[in-house]
Formats: structure tokens, sequence, C-alpha cells
């Protein structure tokens, strides 16, 4: 045999042992990616307790939800609200109001005819719009199931929850697809008869006024962040979504922190806004004690565009 054919028979002998090689390290592969995607895959939401550990001490609410408490209801997807719970031994004085820990619970029907992606955010309670969600839900949901989950409201602004409004409710595909949106803030309202105080201006200015809102601010400085708050007030009967158009520092438009787009404002009801302030080297290369800080603000009338109008660069300090 010549060495030609030599080289050929034993590359034939080998050539089983590779396939058997291959083969077994594409199933190892396969198997170590179902492991993975078991543990760090995609995780549903399961039936929650109210109290999961013995740290928590949540009681249902002395009061009721009024109607049924559904804030969204289409195409198999229902979500409602179930019931409202504080923890009686957390209060405390924060903003100027008597602050809790609160506990709201949700049931999520979904017979869609896929698994859901469900976001859901509240910016309101008891008339008061934070600046930053007091709830934020969001979660896988699998077909043809119904779950109870609870959602944690860590700064609740009173001991009781008379009202509290369902900004926008967002369902996806698993794969990113949009299923379903609630642009139209759901109210939520219950028999208690909570009333909060009348907030504390007099650290505040007066920065604007019209027949629909007043503008209040102050600087609100600490160790980490010079700033400012916005105290606004819904004077108007309609509904309009707040945002910052621009806020400047010398002229020079900075990104703003501390405030999400687009919030709704309701009737009566009033904007607190968190610290507002700048990662942006305009606005933390000095002091802004003697700068010229302005914000502009807009207001979209989704019932009526015509309404639009924003309010101009406000002088902050």
């Amino acid at each position: 045999m010549t060495e030609r054919s030599e080289k050929k028979s034993g590359g034939r002998k080998l050539l089983p042992l590779i396939i058997i090689l291959i083969t077994l390290a594409v199933v190892g592969l396969l198997v170590v990616i179902g492991f993975v995607t078991g543990i760090f895959g995609t995780k549903f939401r399961k039936d929650e307790a109210l109290n999961e550990s013995k740290y928590f001490s949540y009681e249902e609410a002395g009061y009721s939800i009024n109607g049924d408490g559904v804030i969204f209801d289409r195409d198999g997807i229902k979500v409602t609200v179930t019931g409202i719970y504080h923890d009686s031994e957390d209060y405390y004085e924060h903003d100027g109001f008597p602050t809790g820990n609160a506990r709201v619970g949700f049931l999520v029907e979904n017979y869609y005819g896929e698994n859901i992606d469900l976001r859901l955010s509240c910016y309101t309670i008891n008339g008061v719009t934070s600046s930053g969600s007091y709830i934020y839900l969001t979660g896988n949901f699998k077909n043809n199931k119904t779950v109870q989950v609870y959602e944690d409201i860590p700064f609740c602004p009173g001991k009781e929850i008379a009202e509290m409004v369902i900004d926008e409710v967002h369902i996806y595909s698993m794969d990113g697809h949009g299923l379903g949106y609630a642009f139209r803030p759901v109210v939520i309202t219950t028999t208690s008869n909570v009333t909060l105080p009348e907030y504390d201006l007099s650290d505040y200015s007066i920065r604007y006024e019209d027949e629909n809102v007043v503008i209040y601010s102050r600087v609100d400085n600490n160790d980490y962040h010079e700033g400012y708050r916005i105290y606004m007030e819904n004077r108007s009967d309609n509904a309009f979504l707040v945002s910052v158009k621009e806020l400047t520092v010398d002229g020079k438009r900075v990104h703003e922190q501390g405030i999400d787009s687009s919030l709704w404002l309701l009737p009566g009801h009033i904007l607190l806004s968190d610290q507002i302030y700048s990662y942006d080297a305009a606005y933390t290369s000095t002091s802004l004690e003697n700068r010229e800080v302005q914000l502009d603000l807009s207001f979209v009338f989704p019932d009526d565009t015509s309404l639009n109008y924003d309010t101009g660069y406000l002088n902050l300090n």
C-alpha cells in the first residue's frame, strides 16, 4: 500500500470518531443552553402572598374600592385593582404630608392566546402627582393564567388612599410587539374620605400663572446635586400632559434629571417634582447660585390640541 493510500485509510477510520465528537459537543452545548435558559431566561410572575416574609405586616385597609376596579379589559387581557393594604405601624412625615408604606393588589388575567409582557404606571395618589411613579408594575404573564400580584407604594401621600390614577397600561408580546395600550388615565376611587393638609409653599417663589396653572419653584440642594423643586397646580377643567421642553444654564441646553416626561395632571391636582438637576458639565462646572437657570414647560391637551402651549423660559433662581 502506498503512503497516500495509507493516509486515506487512516482518514476514513478517524471520520466516524470526529463525527461522534462533534455530535457530543453539539448535544452538550444544547444542554448547557437549555439549562442556562431555564435559570436566566424568561421569568413569569406567579401568585404572590400579601406578606412575603415576617418583615412585612400589611393589613387590609378599612375602606374599599368603588366599582369593579377594572383598569384594562381588552382582547382577553384584564387587569383589576383588587385591594389596598397598609402597614399601620409605619407612618412618618415626608414632603409635608403624612406618609406611609402601602401595597396595592392587582389581578392579571391573560387569555389573549399568548404570553404577554405587562407594564403599568401610577404617578398620582390623593391628588398629588409625583415626577417619578408611585407604582410601576412590570412582568411577564403566561397565557391562560390568572395571577394575583402586589406592588408597593414606598412614599404614599396620606394614611389612606382616596384616589389613585393609573396613567398608562402597555401590553407587549414576548418579542416586543405591541398588543394593547391604554393612553388615557384611569381613576380608581375608594370609600376613604382622607384629605391632605395644604402644602407649605413658604420656601417657594411663584414663577408662572395663567388660567390653567400656577407654578412655583424653590432651590433644592443636597450633598450630591444643586437643584430645584417644582410645585404646579392644575386650575383648569381639563386634564393635560406636562413635559419639560428645555432646561438651560446660561442659555445652554442641558439634559434634565428628576422629572419624567408626559405626566398627566388632572383638574384640581398638584404636581410636586423630585429634585430637578443635570449631570451635564455646563450645569455642574460652577455653582448655580449666580447663574441663569431656566426651565421651559409644555402642556398638551389631548382632548383639544388647539389648547397646547408652553410657558417659555422660567427663571428658577
